[in-house]
């Protein structure tokens, strides 16, 4: 990019990255919630719960790992309800290892290539990340890069991602995908309109 300046980088190495995010997810997970809920002297419960009771007086019914239920009843609750990523269903993606958010940030090796469905904020980061760390990356997008957001927006971060070798399917649905058994590859086809 600057002319006499040259940049190389080594192998990443991908157990000591992802081992770098879990400590600090971990480290922040115990300064959001757990240390904070101890300095105010706060109880907390893990499960399941819902709200019973009235709007005036709500009660909260919490069933624990172990099946064992408990009725709590506070001025005030702090939900933590975490979150799981959402797996489509599409014809064949529960035949094939597929990756979501969480688990391609538990890889121990950069995937030599990567599909990546969607054009949202987290597919962006991933897309991105995977790119930068030598994976071939292309991207399947129903209408546009980051769609909440001003068409402008589509349209810098379409050059950006260009800039980085990123392939984005525009107007793209996945039509089917499957794993050849005897390699392990596997294989998508997606419709593209236009």
């Amino acid at each position: 990019r600057f002319p006499g300046i040259a940049t190389a980088a080594g192998p990443v190495d991908m157990p000591g990255l992802i081992g770098g995010k879990q400590s600090l997810v971990q480290d922040l997970q115990a300064a959001k919630y757990v240390d904070l809920a101890a300095s105010y002297d706060w109880p907390i419960r893990q499960g399941v719960a819902s709200f019973t009771g009235t709007p005036e007086a709500p009660l909260m019914r919490v069933t624990g790992p172990d099946g064992s239920t408990e009725v709590l009843e506070a001025a005030h609750y702090l939900v933590a309800t975490g979150a799981r990523p959402w797996v489509p269903a599409l014809p064949g993606l529960a035949q094939v290892d597929y990756l979501t958010s969480t688990t391609a940030m538990e890889l121990t090796e950069v995937p030599e290539s990567l599909l990546v469905l969607g054009g949202g904020y987290v597919a962006l980061e991933l897309a991105q990340l995977f790119a930068r760390l030598g994976s071939t990356v292309t991207m399947l997008v129903r209408s546009r890069l980051a769609s909440a957001e001003e068409p402008e927006v589509n349209q810098v971060l379409a050059s950006v991602f260009a800039d980085e070798g990123i392939t984005v399917l525009r107007h793209a649905q996945l039509a089917t995908i499957v794993q050849d058994e005897a390699t392990g590859e596997v294989i998508a086809t997606a419709t593209v309109e236009g």
